[in-house]
């Protein structure tokens, strides 16, 4: 596998987390 492909795939699951606890602040 590409290291840097996977390394993209854990910084969009990182924006992900980000924007749901994000969501869940009013």
């Amino acid at each position: 596998m590409n290291p840097r492909r996977d390394q993209v795939r854990r910084t969009e699951n990182c924006f992900q987390i980000w924007i749901l606890e994000a969501k869940g602040v009013p």
